[in-house]
């Protein structure tokens, strides 16, 4: 499932990621409480953009930076996504721009387009157009 896509303005570029449905998410609790970081991602990303009234931005993080904690590229990505675009109360581009980095370094090209955004505009970043 198409998460989203570049805007017109340059905004940030969104992979593509299967996302789990309602119906899934006992089994994907359980794959994540159990260690796996694409579910621990999943999750993330369920708590973060899933089906109306799934939204909590605590869980999202909590789940995500579990994820990224294991190395994964994902959940490192979308941890810096989460600072960066989708919690306003965390709004953080100095650690959006730390797991963005990290994400990058394992050759996630939308984490270093992302990146690349925060350089340009200098945000949490010195500026590096």
């Amino acid at each position: 499932m198409l998460i989203g896509t570049l805007t017109a303005w340059g905004g940030p570029v969104l992979a593509q990621t299967a996302q789990i449905g309602p119906e899934d998410l006992a089994a994907a609790h359980a794959l994540a409480e159990s260690g796996d970081a694409k579910a621990q991602s999943q999750l993330g990303t369920y708590y973060s953009e899933g089906p109306a009234g799934s939204r909590d931005l605590a869980k999202a993080r909590q789940w995500f930076q579990k994820a990224a904690d294991q190395g994964y590229a994902e959940g490192q990505r979308r941890l810096g996504r989460l600072y960066h675009f989708i919690d306003p109360e965390a709004h953080d581009a100095e650690q959006a721009a730390r797991w963005y980095a990290l994400a990058a370094g394992q050759g996630d090209a939308t984490a270093q387009y992302n990146l690349g955004l925060l350089y340009f505009v200098g945000d949490g970043v010195p500026v590096d157009p």
